[in-house]
C-alpha cells in the first residue's frame, strides 16, 4: 500500500504542478494577445492621428506660403497699396497681413502620441516605428511650441503695435515664416512617408 500511495500521490503532484504550469501558460497567452491588441490599436490611432494632421499641414502649408510670399513682396518695397493700409491703422494688423485669415485654423495634435507614451505601450512598438514616430511628432513640437509660439511673440509684442517699427516686424516676421515653411514642409514629406509605408 505504501507503494501505491507514493505513486499516486506523486501522480496528483505532478497533475498540480501541470495544472499550474498550463494555468500560466493560458495567462500569459491572453496577456500577450491582450498587449499585441493594445499595441496595435496604439499604431492604429497615431495613423489616424497622422493622417489628420497630414490634411492641417496641407492646409497651414497652402496658407503659410500665401503669407510668406506676401512679406516677401513687402519687405522687397512692392504692395504699396498693403503698406499705406498698415500705415493708416493705429497698430499693427495682423488681418492685413493674412488677408482676414486665421494664422493658425486647427491645431496639429499629439494625443494618440502622448497616450502611447504615458501607458507605456510605446515599449511594444518595434524600434524603426518609434524612431520614426518620435522624428514626426519631435518636429511637431519645434513647430507648434518654439516656432509659432515666435511668430505669435512677435505679433503681439508690443514693439509690434508700434507702426514706427513696422518694417522691422515685417523682416522678422519673414525671416521666421521662411523658417516655418521649410519645418512644415519637412513635416508634411514625414506624414506622406509614413501614410505611404503604411498603405503598402
Amino acid at each position: 500500500m505504501d507503494k501505491i500511495s507514493s505513486k499516486r500521490l506523486f501522480a496528483e503532484g505532478l497533475l498540480i504542478v501541470f495544472s499550474v504550469l498550463f494555468a500560466l501558460f493560458i495567462s500569459q497567452l491572453v496577456e500577450t494577445n491582450k498587449v499585441k491588441k493594445q499595441t496595435r490599436q496604439a499604431i492604429e490611432r497615431i495613423d489616424q492621428e497622422i493622417d489628420q494632421n497630414n490634411r492641417h499641414m496641407d492646409r497651414w502649408i497652402e496658407k503659410h506660403t500665401r503669407l510668406k510670399n506676401r512679406l516677401d513682396s513687402l519687405v522687397a518695397g512692392h504692395l504699396d497699396d498693403v503698406m499705406n493700409e498698415f500705415k493708416n491703422q493705429k497698430y499693427f494688423d495682423l488681418g492685413i497681413l493674412m488677408q482676414g485669415e486665421a494664422l493658425v485654423d486647427a491645431l496639429i495634435v499629439e494625443t494618440a502620441w502622448k497616450t502611447a507614451e504615458s501607458t507605456n505601450i510605446m515599449s511594444h512598438f518595434d524600434y524603426d516605428t518609434v524612431e520614426e514616430f518620435t522624428t514626426i511628432y519631435g518636429i511637431q513640437d519645434i513647430i507648434m511650441k518654439q516656432t509659432l509660439s515666435k511668430i505669435l511673440d512677435i505679433v503681439f509684442s508690443r514693439e509690434t503695435l508700434d507702426l514706427d517699427n513696422l518694417e522691422a516686424t515685417l523682416y522678422q516676421l519673414n525671416q521666421l515664416m521662411f523658417e516655418l515653411n521649410g519645418q512644415e514642409s519637412v513635416l508634411s514629406g514625414m506624414y506622406k512617408r509614413r501614410i505611404h509605408s503604411r498603405n503598402k
